[in-house]
């Protein structure tokens, strides 16, 4: 009975041991999109951009972290590690959180939301001013958005992912200052007061909200 139970027990110990080396471990801080929406086609679009780029992870070309946005060397065209979107075109290009705010709203909805590639499929929800940055304000404009949609605030970008009547939860890069990808979660007063002396310029959405058929039209007439 001892050699079953030392052989169970040794057992045991080899899977913990092995659990904690492999690399396809279960990770029980998984980001999926489904947390965040029932509409299976964004939530698969944003699984393979969280596989792409899951939290922790670096928006740049060697997957590590920035160092060179204190010095000012960070450039569209090189300089530094982080990633422009696109790189391959001359024009609109954007870096850093908003290069990645674009990558993921072009990955959710096909196309780039400024006004170089094509204005006319996007609009936004509206802005707040500066020193309009109240709970309520932030409240009643950002409740309306969808997940995917662009958040742009004097000098940051963030992509929304779901809120409730306490708060939303967004997707960014760089608030690490060093092109680090994260989930935050604000309370509508939190935000406020985080950005209290900023503005919101935008909240971009798709005129055509993609659902299982991708041909939800979202009505922008009362907008």
């Amino acid at each position: 009975m001892q050699k079953i139970i030392k052989s169970i027990f040794s057992f045991v110990l080899v899977l913990s041991l092995i659990a904690t080396v492999l690399p396809f471990s279960i990770n029980s801080n998984a980001v999926s999109g489904n947390q965040y929406t029932a509409n299976q086609y964004i939530a698969g679009r944003l699984d393979l951009v969280l596989s792409e780029y899951p939290t922790g992870s670096y928006f740049s070309f060697d997957g590590k972290p920035c160092d060179h946005h204190n010095t000012n060397t960070c450039s569209y065209f090189g300089g530094c590690t982080c990633r422009s979107y696109f790189e391959d075109n001359e024009t609109g290009k954007s870096i850093q959180c908003m290069g990645f705010a674009h990558y993921v709203f072009y990955k959710l909805f096909g196309f780039v939301d400024r006004a170089e590639y094509d204005e006319s499929k996007y609009y936004s929800l509206g802005e707040i001013e500066k020193g309009q940055m109240t709970a309520a304000n932030c409240k009643n404009l950002l409740i309306n958005a969808s997940t995917g949609a662009h958040i742009r605030v004097v000098g940051h970008s963030m992509i929304y992912l779901s809120g409730n009547n306490d708060g939303f939860t967004v997707l960014h890069c760089n608030a690490d200052a060093k092109c680090g990808i994260s989930i935050k979660y604000f309370t509508w007063d939190g935000f406020a007061k985080t950005f209290a002396s900023r503005e919101v310029i935008y909240v971009h959405m798709p005129k055509e909200y993609p659902g299982l058929s991708k041909t939800s039209v979202i009505n922008t007439s009362q907008q």
